[in-house]
């Protein structure tokens, strides 16, 4: 207890204050009594039990939020984006798909294009031997009708000229453009392959 007047530290139950003489105010002092401790008591009792049941219920709602709630949602996202990763797959494997059909068409284009540029040339190749071949054999024919041969025995000699595209040629300049044209044709299945 202290002094309202001086601030010491006085024995309780003293009239006076035995530093500054001021009178001390009669002040009792009662203890609780045994029913107020039971109240108190019993009341701290309650809000335990109070706040153990709402963290219970609280531990209990989250138990079911995350077996009812959660897991269901989180196991529907998985399903779903393993439907799309297989939609995604089986898109690009159509695409793949596609994209070798694809280039397998144009690659057949490629080669039918090759080919037939090796064998345009071919008979580009052909025509110009038969025309040079038919002029050879005019000049053949010429040269040996101022050589006092009739003409039936110089064409005997050389040939009728033959400036066609489909001439018959001599066998070794033949085989040598049929070669050409074969050899071209075998680039073009190289470069194309099929």
């Amino acid at each position: 207890m202290h002094c309202e007047k001086c601030g010491k530290q006085i024995k309780d139950g003293s009239k006076f204050c035995q530093f500054c003489g001021e009178k001390i105010p009669n002040i009792s002092f009662h203890k609780p009594s045994s029913s107020v401790k039971n109240d108190g008591k019993f009341n701290m009792d309650k809000i335990i039990k109070g706040s153990l049941a709402i963290s219970f219920m609280i531990i209990a709602l989250s138990v079911a939020y995350y077996f009812v709630i959660f897991i269901p949602h989180k196991e529907n996202q998985i399903i779903e984006q393993q439907k799309i990763a297989q939609q995604l797959k089986e898109q690009k494997e159509e695409e793949e798909k596609n994209k070798a059909e694809e280039e397998k068409k144009n690659k057949a284009t490629m080669l039918n294009v090759c080919l037939s540029l090796a064998q345009d040339n071919y008979s580009a190749v052909w025509a110009s031997n038969c025309k040079s071949n038919a002029s050879k054999i005019s000049t053949g024919i010429a040269n040996c009708r101022e050589s006092s041969l009739s003409d039936s025995d110089c064409r005997s000699i050389w040939g009728n000229p033959d400036s066609s595209s489909d001439c018959s040629l001599p066998l070794d300049l033949a085989k040598s453009i049929e070669d050409s044209l074969n050899k071209r044709k075998d680039e073009c299945f190289k470069k194309y392959p099929q």
